[in-house]
């Protein structure tokens, strides 16, 4: 299956700990958002699969995730059908390793040009964000990361950020704890400014060692997939549309 562009790419990665002090400003979403709670769908049953921690959605195949395994597995990525959960095709990553690959997704950027995002588990929780310029791809510049945006999480027993998502009209993310899935509304794809806000909390069917989430192709709903074998594939539709 051949994907096409990606527009963005959203990445959580443990990349050592980030401990730039941040002043927090707390910025509510006005959005009202309801989903259903969570409809379970197919099994993924394939032996391959046995610690998926990233889902993305396909945007060309309406029935495909794509997904990958935690740390320690080949550099490979599986699709699977969300009906059924049963693995459709397996792709090896040539020129990368997987040390601990955590998540992946698609969106848009705010100049309407490529860019990239990393989230980052940090000392004490919450997690970081940043963004890394468009500038820097396709060189071999070492990227001087300038400004780190502390996520907006609860305080919880569990606040680093494990799996997360942009939707595709690149107006809302999801950034998903071990015990929660968090919402921000962002109008003008200014991530960095509203990810410190307070996020909605979404419903979640809790999972063992859930670490995998993904809008649908239409930004109508959410995935998620907990890690271990025969796990199921929960979606949550959305009630009232924005």
């Amino acid at each position: 299956m051949n994907e096409g562009n990606w527009i963005n790419i959203f990445i959580l990665t443990h990349m050592g700990y980030l401990c730039d002090s941040l002043v927090f400003q707390p910025e509510l979403s006005n959005n009202p958002v309801h989903f259903t709670d969570g409809e379970k769908l197919g099994d993924v049953g394939s032996h391959s699969i046995t610690e998926a921690s990233g889902l993305a959605a396909s945007r060309l195949h309406t029935d495909i995730l794509y997904t990958h395994n935690d740390k320690g597995d080949n550099a490979r990525i599986f699709a699977i059908r969300k009906s059924d959960g049963h693995k459709m095709a397996e792709f090896q990553i040539q020129g990368a390793h997987n040390y601990d690959w955590e998540d992946l997704a698609i969106s848009t950027c705010p100049d309407g040009g490529f860019c990239l995002y990393i989230v980052s588990k940090v000392q004490g929780g919450k997690g970081k964000l940043a963004h890394i310029p468009n500038s820097y791809w396709n060189t071999n510049l070492v990227v001087q990361i300038t400004h780190l945006t502390t996520i907006g999480i609860p305080t919880s027993a569990h606040p680093d950020p494990v799996a997360g998502d942009i939707s595709p009209d690149g107006h809302e993310v999801l950034i998903k704890t071990r015990e929660n899935v968090y919402y921000w509304y962002v109008p003008d794809n200014n991530y960095s400014d509203i990810l410190s806000g307070h996020p909605v909390s979404l419903p979640y069917i809790h999972e063992n060692r859930g670490e995998a989430l993904c809008w649908d192709e239409h930004g109508q709903g959410y995935y998620t997939l907990g890690e271990g074998s025969n796990k199921h594939i929960y979606y949550y539709r959305r009630i009232i549309p924005i």
